[in-house]
This record gives C-alpha cells, sequence and structure tokens, in this order.
C-alpha cells in the first residue's frame, strides 16, 4: 500500500496507473473516486475501452463522443478541455483492449494535450508477454506510480457488496460483472445530488457503453445479467438492502436491451419485473420510474428501440403507429426480420391495413420468404382493397415471388422487369437486381453483371442497406468466378464502406448476403489469402441451419472450394457430398443455380491421386448443366483438362487446354484461361518456349494478383521460379509464390486458422472448459445456471470463432490454441 489512507493518497496523484486481475474492485474504486470528483465540480470524462473499440478511428471516435458528452454545451469540447481552465479529471477503464499500436498512439495523443493539473487514470488488467509496449505506455503516460490492486483487502467496498459470498464466488463474480459495476456505483455515490443526477450518469452510461458501441458490449452485458439473479439472492441476506434496491433500478434502465424478442436477447424474470409494476410494488416512487422509463423509449430518436419497447409491453396501437411512421426507415436499414416479427405479433392490425400489409410484403420479400410473399399477395387480391398499394409496386413483388429460372426463361418477364425499371417504381434497385439474377440463369452474364451494378447504383440512391448487400454480392460473385480479382477487390471495399457508414449509430443488423460471402472467399483464395476467406465462411456456416435449400448448398461448395486449396481434399469432398444430397432432393426449387459439385469434385480427387475415380466421373458425363451455363462449362472443361494432364494423355491436355484457352479468352475467364495456358507451358518440350509460357503467365498473374491457381503448378516449375525471383516488377510476387505454403493433411492436423479465437468470451470458455470435463448441454446448463439453449449457441458461437465442426474437433483446436 502506498498509503495507509487510500482516498487521500488518491486524491495527491494526479496520474494514476491501477492494474491487477478481474474482480478486485478497479473500476469501483475508480468510479467511487469519480463520482466525489463530480460533486467538487470536477469534469469527470470516462472512457471505457471494449473488444469493439480496438483501433485508431474508433479509439478516435470514442475520445470525441465522450469529450462532447462530458461538455455537451461547448462549441469544442476538446479545446474546452484542454485549455487547462476548467478542472478535468479523465478515467480510461478496461485499457487490456488497447491491441493495435495505433491505437494507443491515439489515446496517448489525446493524453498528452490535457493539461498538467488534469488528473489521467488508467485502469485494467495486466498486460500480456506479447504486449509489454502496453505498459511501456502506461508508465510513460502517468509518470507516477503504479498501483497493483491485487489484494482484496484493498477493496472495502467491493467486499461489502459482496460479503455473504465466498472468496471463489466473489472472484467470479468480478469477472462478470466488472463491464457494469461503474455505472451502479456512480448511481450509489450520485444519490446524495439527488435522484435525476444518478438517473442522467445511467442513461449517459447506457448510450455510451449499450448503444454506441453495438453488438459485441450487449453480449457481454448479457452474459453478466445471467449471473445478477444468484448474486442479489445472496446479497438480499445481507445488511445493505438500499444497494440491492439501487442495483435493480440500474439494471432496470439496462434490461430493456437484453430482453427476448427481435434482438434475440435473453432476460431473467427477476429483472423483467423491474420493468414494470406488479402487486407487490405500488409505491409512487416506483410508478414514477416506469413513467420515467416510457417516455424515454417512446421518445427515443432510435425507431427501432421505440418498437421494441412498444412490441415488449403489447402496445400495439403504439407499435402499429410507430410502424407506420417509420417501417420504410427500417425496412432501408435493413431491419426486415424485426419487422416481420412485429407484424406477425399483431395480425389483426395488418390484415385490414393497406399500410401494414404493404410493409409486410417489402419485410417477406427482404427476408426472401417468397412462398409467403406470393401467398399474401394473393390473399391481398382476393380479400381487400389493394387501392393503397401501387400497381407497379405490387406487380414488381409478384414478379420476384417467381424463381429466377423462370424469370430468366420466359420474355414476358424480362419485358416487365425492363419497363418496372424505368417507371417510377419507388424501389428500381430491385427491378434491376431481379433482371440481374434473371439474366445470370440465362448464362448472360455481361448482362447480368451490368444489371447488378444498376441495382447497386439505385440501392445506394434509395438508401437500401439489404439491396446493396444483395446487388453488390452478386456483381462481385460475376467478378470472382472469371477472376477479375482487382475489380472485385475495389467494388468490395467500395461497398463494404458503403455499408459499413450507412449506419452511424453501429447498430448494423445481422444480415448474410450467400452472393457476397461466396465470392469473398472465392477472391481471398484466388489470391492465396485463406485466413480471409475462412472468416468470410463462418457467418455463412452460422446461418446455414435456417438457410434455404439453394444457400446450404452455396455454403457447402465454398466451403469445399476452401477446404481443397487448404490441402484438404477429403473433406472437400465430404461437403461436395453433402451438397449433393441436397441438389438431387431440392434442386428443383432453387432460387439460385446450382454450384458446379462434380467440377470441384474432380479436382479433390486429382489432388488425391484418385485419377481412376476422376476418370469414370468424367466419362460418365455428369457435368451436371456443364453445356448450359458458361460458369459450370468452365469449371468443367478445366476439370477435364487437368485430368488430362495428370493422366498422362498428352495430346488430349493439349487439345483440351487450347479449347480451354480460347473459350475463356473469349468470355473474359482469367483464372482458367491462366490454367490452360500454364498446362501448355507444362506440355511444352523447347525449354526456351516454355519458359516463356511460364513466365508470361506469371506476368499475368502477377498484374491480377492471382495466386491460384499458379500455386498449384509450382512442382512443375521450381527452377524457372527461381530464375525469375529477380526479374523486375514480378519477382516480388514470385517471391511470394516460392515461399507460400499450403500444408496437405488429413483433418487431425488441419492447420489453425487464427480467425477469431481471442474473442471468446468469458462465458464461453467456461462452456468449453466443462466440454473438456465431459459434460453433457444439459449438466452444463445446470452447473452455470443457463437455459439449454443459451448452451446451445455458446457452443454454436465457439464451432464458428475457432473452426471447429464437432466437441472432439473443438477440444482438439482449443488445447492447441492454449484456450483450455
Amino acid at each position: 500500500m502506498p498509503s495507509p489512507d487510500l482516498d487521500k493518497w488518491l486524491e495527491s496523484q494526479p496520474r494514476v496507473c491501477i492494474q491487477g486481475p478481474a474482480g478486485t474492485g478497479k473500476t469501483l474504486l475508480a468510479a467511487r473516486h469519480a463520482a466525489r470528483l463530480r460533486r467538487q465540480g470536477t469534469t469527470v470524462v470516462w472512457i471505457s475501452l471494449a473488444p469493439a473499440w480496438s483501433d485508431r478511428d474508433s479509439i478516435r471516435t470514442l475520445i470525441r463522443t465522450a469529450l462532447a458528452r462530458a461538455l455537451p454545451e461547448a462549441d469544442d469540447p476538446f479545446v474546452a478541455l484542454t485549455d487547462g481552465t476548467l478542472p478535468l479529471a479523465v478515467f480510461v477503464d478496461q485499457t487490456e483492449h488497447l491491441t493495435q499500436p495505433d491505437a494507443v498512439a491515439e489515446l496517448e495523443a489525446l493524453c498528452l494535450q490535457l493539461p498538467d493539473s488534469a488528473l489521467i487514470w488508467m485502469l485494467g488488467r495486466p498486460p500480456l508477454p506479447a504486449s509489454r509496449w502496453l505498459l511501456r505506455f502506461r508508465l510513460r503516460l502517468v509518470g507516477g506510480e503504479q498501483l497493483w490492486w491485487n489484494d482484496e483487502a484493498q477493496s472495502p467496498v467491493w467486499a461489502r457488496l459482496t460479503v455473504p459470498l465466498s472468496p471463489t464466488r466473489r472472484q467470479a463474480l468480478g469477472h462478470q460483472l466488472g463491464g457494469w459495476i461503474a455505472p451502479l456505483t456512480l448511481y450509489t455515490e450520485a444519490l446524495s445530488a439527488g435522484e435525476s443526477t444518478a438517473t442522467l450518469l445511467v442513461r449517459q452510461y447506457v448510450e455510451e457503453e449499450v448503444l454506441a458501441p453495438w453488438p459485441e458490449p450487449v453480449r457481454h452485458l448479457a452474459r453478466r445479467l445471467a449471473l445478477l439473479p444468484e448474486w442479489s439472492l445472496e446479497m438480499a441476506a445481507g445488511e445493505d438492502e438500499h444497494l440491492l434496491q439501487a442495483l435493480g433500478e440500474a439494471m432496470a434502465y439496462l434490461a430493456p436491451f437484453e430482453v427476448s424478442g427481435s434482438f434475440g436477447r435473453q432476460l431473467h424474470p427477476l429483472l423483467a419485473a423491474c420493468l414494470r409494476p406488479h402487486a407487490t410494488h405500488e409505491e409512487a416512487g416506483d410508478e414514477a420510474w416506469q413513467q420515467a422509463m416510457a417516455a424515454h423509449y417512446r421518445d427515443h430518436p432510435d425507431p427501432l428501440i421505440c418498437c421494441e419497447w412498444f412490441w415488449r409491453n403489447q402496445q400495439w396501437s403504439g407499435l402499429s403507429q410507430k410502424l407506420a411512421e417509420t417501417g420504410q426507415t427500417l425496412l432501408r436499414k435493413g431491419y426486415h426480420l424485426q419487422v416481420l416479427g412485429y407484424l406477425e405479433s399483431m395480425p389483426e392490425a395488418v390484415r385490414n391495413n393497406a399500410a401494414m400489409l404493404r410493409l409486410r410484403l417489402w419485410s417477406l420479400f427482404y427476408a426472401d420468404r417468397r412462398g409467403e410473399l406470393a401467398r399474401a399477395i394473393q390473399h391481398a387480391r382476393i380479400h381487400i382493397s389493394t387501392g393503397g398499394l401501387p400497381a407497379d409496386e405490387l406487380t414488381l413483388l409478384e414478379m420476384m415471388t417467381r424463381p429466377p429460372k423462370e424469370l430468366g426463361t420466359g420474355p414476358d418477364a424480362l419485358e416487365t422487369l425492363a419497363r418496372l425499371r424505368k417507371q417510377t417504381v419507388p424501389v428500381r434497385s430491385v427491378a434491376y437486381l431481379g433482371l440481374a439474377s434473371a439474366y445470370y440463369w440465362q448464362g448472360e452474364l455481361g448482362e447480368a453483371e451490368t444489371l447488378a451494378l444498376e441495382a447497386l447504383t439505385h440501392a445506394k440512391l434509395e438508401q437500401r442497406f439489404s439491396t446493396v448487400l444483395s446487388a453488390s454480392g452478386l456483381a462481385l460473385w460475376l467478378m470472382s468466378i472469371r477472376g477479375e480479382v482487382i475489380r472485385a477487390r475495389n467494388l468490395l471495399r467500395d461497398s463494404t464502406l458503403w455499408l459499413e457508414n450507412f449506419h452511424e449509430s453501429g447498430q448494423a443488423p445481422n444480415l448474410v448476403s450467400c452472393w457476397r460471402n461466396s465470392a469473398r472467399i472465392r477472391l481471398a483464395v484466388l489470391q492465396g489469402d485463406l485466413e480471409s476467406g475462412w472468416k468470410a465462411l463462418q457467418p455463412m456456416k452460422l446461418f446455414m441451419a435456417s438457410a434455404e435449400p439453394a444457400h446450404q448448398t452455396m455454403t457447402l461448395y465454398s466451403e469445399a472450394f476452401w477446404l481443397l486449396h487448404a490441402g484438404q481434399p477429403a473433406e472437400a469432398l465430404d461437403r461436395l457430398d453433402q451438397a449433393e444430397r441436397i441438389i438431387r432432393s431440392e434442386g428443383e426449387r432453387f432460387s439460385i443455380p446450382a454450384p458446379p459439385v462434380d467440377a470441384l469434385r474432380i479436382r479433390c480427387l486429382l489432388m488425391l491421386g484418385r485419377l481412376r475415380d476422376a476418370g469414370e466421373l468424367i466419362q460418365s458425363g455428369t457435368g451436371g448443366r456443364g453445356a448450359m451455363h458458361p460458369f459450370d462449362t468452365m469449371e468443367w472443361q478445366e476439370a477435364e483438362c487437368l485430368w488430362a494432364l495428370f493422366d498422362g494423355q498428352r495430346q488430349q491436355a493439349e487439345e483440351r487446354a487450347q479449347a480451354l484457352a480460347t473459350r475463356a479468352k473469349a468470355e473474359r475467364f482469367l483464372a482458367h484461361h491462366l490454367t490452360a495456358k500454364l498446362v501448355q507451358a507444362c506440355l511444352t518440350g523447347e525449354t526456351g518456349k516454355r519458359r516463356a509460357t511460364f513466365e508470361r503467365c506469371v506476368e499475368i498473374a502477377a498484374s491480377n494478383d492471382l495466386v491460384f491457381p499458379l500455386l498449384h503448378f509450382r512442382p512443375f516449375f521450381t527452377q524457372d521460379l527461381e530464375t525469375l525471383q529477380d526479374v523486375p516488377l514480378i519477382g516480388e510476387f514470385v517471391e511470394r509464390i516460392t515461399h507460400l505454403n499450403v500444408k496437405q493433411t488429413s483433418e487431425s492436423d488441419t492447420p489453425l486458422p487464427s480467425g477469431d479465437h481471442e474473442a471468446l468470451s468469458r462465458r464461453e470458455l467456461q462452456v468449453l472448459e466443462l466440454i473438456a470435463e465431459g459434460l453433457s448441454n444439459k449438466e452444463i446448463a445446470v452447473r452455470l445456471h443457463l437455459a439449454p439453449a443459451t448452451v446451445k449457441a455458446h457452443i454454436r458461437n465457439i464451432y464458428s470463432k475457432i473452426g471447429a465442426r464437432s466437441r472432439a474437433d473443438a477440444l482438439r483446436l482449443a488445447d492447441a490454441l492454449n484456450l483450455l
């Protein structure tokens, strides 16, 4: 201890860095000191970091928000706080999340511009051995003493809060509750300044810590909230009833963002009771609190939060009015699943209301529930007046209930869509997207790409999040199958920037585009970036169970494509078998063309050395739609060409390579053209001509950033690669090809994608440890006091984050990643 009187010692220190294990009351101590400073007239800036705020831009945004809230009336809060005229204290909590040097530099720049009189507190767990620079930054910044906060005796407030608990339980609660203990303490400490001040502090915390960094901190809060009932019961036996009441009030404010509903959150009934009066709590204070909360949510600037509050409290008239006012805005922002959930909760309000019906029809369309959409349109035409629905809009929706295959084979459909895109339809982007899908079915890829880009342009003008996601996805897919990496990369960057900036509050809907993610996987693999491809695959796998059969097939095909290039052809064949079964049973009802499964199967067989099986598959002629669709045809011709090469059929390989090169060049399939040229180089007997052909292939690959398929032919051109390393312009690319290692292994030695394993939450780590102990899902639920469905969700998240497919696989990967 630096001093026997901790409070006096802290008040005497202008720079304090407190670090220590979780659960020892660091934040609680700082929050008490912050509340004391507020009462003394000091301007307090509280910056609480989180994993979502780890890069330079996010830190800069977070700092600006914190400064603006500290001085809301100042024209330039930064100038007002740094000119030295105001007493100032800055608290930076959870600094262990500063994992990037540029983020640290941004925070350091702020602190170094603060006046010498400003108080600066840095709080957080000790840095990892790999982050010693973070500790050096803390020491350099505070320039004062370090306070190692490890002894629970040094935290009398925390000890008093948890006096009924065992030391083990106290430590566990500290891990779970450390992130929100600050607003609770601010609330209790501010009670002496009045209830309104305390409420304002909690509201500020909700806006800064819950809404602004959505959704990651909300997930952490949901896990912490799960422990509150047990903690509250244990505390009820103690003497601090006032603190328990304050806890309930503070958490009542957080609770609306955690409840079951469109957000998919879960809330314990004990906390839900805080939101509404009941028989045992009729005091005037409770009623006033409820009224204040109701007024806050009814007038909240975010319409989604308003609708969620109306829905949760079953106030259907208020929900109908809010949806009538803001429903189309919510659809444009991509919240069609939430809107659909609200509408399905009040069928009577939808049945005879044209505005609500229109909202439901568009929600069904964006949710890709085309069968329900067709039935809803038919019901509307028969049973109610459609006078409130624009005729062109209704016709467009009716056209979009048809599968793209039907649109692509009927001239009437194409003519109707072509007419609609020139009319005053409020959503022309949908007409363009429908045409693009139809032409893709027809195999007219150039026209499909042009229309997809037109759909993207109009979707941006119409400010429609979902259509931008889908239209950019189809355009990216068309570019990726042709190997146009540079164009696709530019489009991906621009569309991603638009999507990320669209939701300024950060509350972006959790949507996944099958086309877009499949294209991202293919593009990443073609560039040799298997890690990025793996990350793009995970969201598709996460939503695969609830996806329609066509999207399930695309997910399995994309995973097989990734596995093949990651050197795991056996695992790739397993995914292709699953995809084939879905195609056979559901293929006639697909909303998108089935991928060329058999062509990819041949390449897997070739990598495994099963030439006979590959030859039999080629001889059987099961190229599916190979003669119909250009992509299928190109993939099938490429597979035949490679089989002939590896099977030693020189003349046949030359003929097929020439045919593939000619067709690929004519139809702008760059990657396939490169494969054909590499095969021709392999078959060239003359050394000079062979090297010239190969060098030309390397130039094409380097100028288009195509690592594959060049990497597959590396064993054929080892010496040629060595001689090309010093050639200007392509030497760096050749060195990259030479040293890139893609290990061909069995599943037990699968390379570990880095993925997001470091993002496993504490609860997920607890579940993982109990899996290692051999507990079943039900046993884990009992042990952790969770619902079985919640345990399943945690396990699904674990699989997604570390790339596992089973419990045994998860334990193997967790052991290799040192997570256990």
